[in-house]
């Protein structure tokens, strides 16, 4: 057994990091200031991407920036309401920073 407790030839960890290694990739995430949206954005920020929060509330985005450190530099904030209609043509800031979306977040637009 490994110190982790998982047994050593379970996984490879090499090919683990290559399948979660976004560096050079944007991702926006609706709702990127909620419980569970910022631990996604944490998680996708410490697998290297860049990631646009699409929310309403720009001090919890501060907030996961402060908690981030480092990392935190990775974020970036564009205030939004993720309604059926809008999705990402609601934010046109969004496309002047960042162009395309590389991952779009699949939650856009659920009610």
């Amino acid at each position: 057994m490994a110190s982790n407790g998982l047994v050593e030839d379970s996984f490879d960890l090499a090919a683990l990091t290559k399948m979660y290694d976004f560096t050079g990739k944007t991702v926006a995430i609706t709702g990127g200031t909620g419980v569970l949206g910022s631990e996604i954005a944490r998680a996708l920020a410490g697998c290297g991407a860049q990631v646009a929060i699409l929310g309403r509330n720009e001090e919890a985005y501060k907030a996961l920036v402060e908690r981030l450190g480092e990392r935190g530099k990775q974020l970036s904030f564009f205030k939004f309401d993720a309604k059926p209609r809008e999705c990402f043509s609601g934010c046109p800031g969004y496309y002047q920073m960042h162009g395309q979306v590389g991952l779009p977040d699949q939650r856009c637009g659920r009610q």
